[in-house]
């Protein structure tokens, strides 16, 4: 027996050796109210070779009825003797009715390195905590003795409502220059509608029965057209042309009319025939109907 203790005597001190020391950053021990929240750090330095055993960490969760251990993380620091780190961030849920000294429990860490083992023991921490208000105040008004309400202070919002309507107009610009460029509506309204734009330059254009104001009509009126069929249209499509566009079958007698009228001046230079075909108002009219045929298509 003498034999066994005298063993157990030289062992000790080699196990408690492996663990170098244990060091412990506080945060201010006092000043603490319901909800706040503490931080330990906790430093352990071993001899090369013990890792830390995960099973001996602390476990975030309840501690006490008024302790919650919030998070838990450790790191490796290396070095020789080989550093550890715990960082442990508790919240303290004691509602104080005066100022109470409370002790947050210590803990062991167990290093392992093989078969061996050692263990680092950390001590209890404690602090104190106060209460929020006075039990007995001596004041009258109780209420005094807490703080009203931060007053919301008024933001201007007028430089925000100047950059808005800067950049909401560079925006509305922007997406005009974007839709003239693609032609979309209300930019394409004058090309997709060729015989709207025809009417009106006949409305001015008033043809008094001159050969050169007629033609110039029939010319105005041949450009519509052709915009409107996608091609040069001549007398021998009309027939496909009204086929394409079946809104303007209505109007097929006047448009034979129309390229007739076109036939003898430009190539039988026989004006008096072509007015008498299609005289100019006549003209003028037939523009008028095929922009309300366009309008009602469109």
């Amino acid at each position: 027996m003498a034999f066994i203790w005298l063993c157990l005597a030289i062992a000790c001190p080699a196990a408690q050796a492996q663990i170098v020391s244990v060091q412990r950053e506080e945060p201010r021990p006092f000043g603490y109210f319901v909800g706040d929240l503490i931080a330990l750090e906790v430093f352990v330095a071993v001899d090369s070779g013990y890792l830390i055993d995960p099973a001996s960490l602390p476990k975030a969760g309840p501690v006490a009825y008024w302790l919650d251990l919030r998070s838990v993380s450790v790191d490796d620091l290396g070095g020789s003797p080989r550093q550890w780190r715990l960082r442990l961030v508790y919240q303290n849920f004691y509602v104080a009715l005066d100022v109470r000294r409370m002790t947050i429990p210590g803990f062991d860490l167990i290093f392992k390195s093989g078969g061996n083992s050692a263990k680092a023991s950390v001590a209890p921490w404690p602090f104190s905590v106060s209460p929020l208000r006075e039990i007995l105040p001596t004041a009258d008004n109780p209420i005094d003795f807490l703080r009203a309400d931060i007053a919301p202070a008024p933001v201007s919002l007028g430089p925000s409502r100047r950059a808005l309507l800067v950049f909401s107009g560079l925006s509305a610009l922007m997406l005009g220059l974007v839709a003239f460029d693609r032609s979309w509506p209300p930019f394409r309204r004058a090309q997709a509608r060729p015989f709207a734009l025809a009417a009106r330059r006949l409305r001015r254009m008033r043809p008094d029965g001159s050969i050169d104001q007629f033609g110039a009509a029939l010319r105005t009126l041949h450009q519509s057209i052709d915009v409107t069929a996608g091609r040069r249209l001549l007398a021998e499509d009309l027939e496909s042309f009204l086929a394409e566009h079946p809104d303007y079958l209505v109007e097929a007698e006047s448009f034979a009319r129309f390229f007739g009228a076109s036939h003898r001046i430009f190539f039988a230079s026989d004006e008096a025939a072509a007015e008498r075909l299609l005289p100019p108002p006549e003209l003028v009219s037939f523009s008028q109907r095929l922009a309300k045929l366009e309008r009602a298509a469109a």
